[in-house]
């Protein structure tokens, strides 16, 4: 959480509810792991994007925050555990154990979905998680 300054959270959401199969305990779980890591690396005064969306038999989940992005090396590497990659902070390793998308990861492919990241075209990262909608 940051205590030097504030990041805003935008939120886009269809008006009708996208029902997935999962554990609300789980996905609360999977989708406060990805907030808290866009948080982390969102400076202050910027915009966490949140977006839920149908596409076709998916509930889509798209986390976009606007820090420095994941560098391109690191890309297949941030939801293996205990990995961090955290040059700027000397406390990385004492407070980042490295497991909060590998748990993602778990929660999300156990229900059938997946995970993805990329960096998005204005820099930060993007996180995707994609999960059956019931029904």
């Amino acid at each position: 959480r940051r205590v030097d300054g504030h990041v805003r959270f935008l939120v886009e959401a269809p008006s009708e509810p996208l029902t997935v199969l999962a554990s609300p305990d789980r996905l609360a779980q999977a989708c406060e792991n990805v907030l808290d890591n866009a948080l982390s690396f969102a400076p202050p005064g910027s915009t966490v994007k949140v977006t839920l969306a149908r596409q076709g038999t998916a509930a889509v989940i798209v986390v976009a925050d606007q820090g420095p992005g994941i560098p391109p090396e690191h890309l297949g590497r941030v939801f293996d555990r205990f990995f961090s990659y955290r040059p700027d902070d000397p406390l990385a390793r004492r407070d980042h154990a490295g497991l909060g998308l590998a748990i993602v990861k778990a929660i999300v492919e156990a229900y059938g979905g997946s995970v993805s990241a990329a960096n998005g075209d204005g820099g930060g990262a993007v996180i995707t998680m994609r999960l059956p909608v019931a029904g």
